[in-house]
């Protein structure tokens, strides 16, 4: 707690402005990054953000603190998302995307103009691409069609996790715990959506490294296309 006070503090005197000042900063901060049986949901926030940062490092074959970097830079996870697998498929590189999208403010142009070229393996992002659909919703298909891509679940397992309401970042973690404790990953999110169990708590019984996450899904992908 004392470290991130002292953060803000010295944001406050290099930057000697009004918020509204800089919109693009975001901090990406947790003041709970370990598991704590008194506290089982404190980090989960943490676990879900981190889990996710790992999943998006091994799809793109990156680092896992380069996603945290242009978060803090302001990138959202939407963005990331869309950019680097609509740019993948698309042979575009992500960060021209992102250039895009920052002088445009909205994707709907960008990919409307790039349905036509784009291959993907799932209807709902084909048709996401061709309509004027919310960022938010964008995202979520793009994240979809990697899973089905990857072959990481089956289309019935990855539709009843949306329909009970999984994000995006559930969605991953709910299948990586999956594939470790072999629960069904709407049972996961379901214990944990209802209060029976926290993210931290299964992280915990699963002994997963937050440090070694990035493997995991290597792995995961890799056998997945193998």
């Amino acid at each position: 707690m004392v470290k991130r006070g002292l953060f803000c503090l010295l944001m406050v005197l290099l930057f000697p402005f009004s918020v509204t000042a800089i919109p693009t900063i975001t901090c990406h901060c947790f003041q709970d990054m370990s598991y704590n049986p008194d506290q089982p949901a404190a980090a989960d926030e943490y676990y879900l953000a981190s889990v996710q940062n790992s999943f998006f490092a091994a799809v793109f074959n990156t680092d896992r603190k380069s996603v945290v970097k242009q978060k803090r830079n302001g990138v959202s996870s939407d963005d990331l998302w869309i950019a680097s697998w609509i740019g993948k498929i698309a042979d575009i590189p992500a960060q021209r995307l992102l250039a895009q999208k920052r002088a445009q403010g909205e994707w709907s142009a960008i990919l409307s103009s790039l349905s036509p070229t784009i291959k993907t393996q799932r209807n709902s992002l084909a048709q996401a691409l061709k309509a004027c659909v919310s960022k938010e919703f964008m995202a979520q298909a793009v994240v979809e069609d990697v899973f089905v891509h990857y072959s990481i679940l089956d289309q019935r397992a990855l539709r009843d996790l949306r329909n009970a309401g999984a994000s995006n970042q559930e969605l991953v973690i709910a299948t990586l715990l999956s594939k470790k404790t072999g629960e069904i990953p709407q049972s996961i999110y379901l214990n944990v959506k209802n209060g029976m169990k926290t993210w931290g708590e299964y992280i915990s019984l699963t002994q997963l490294s937050m440090d070694a996450l990035r493997d995991e899904f290597f792995s995961m992908l890799n056998g997945a296309q193998g």
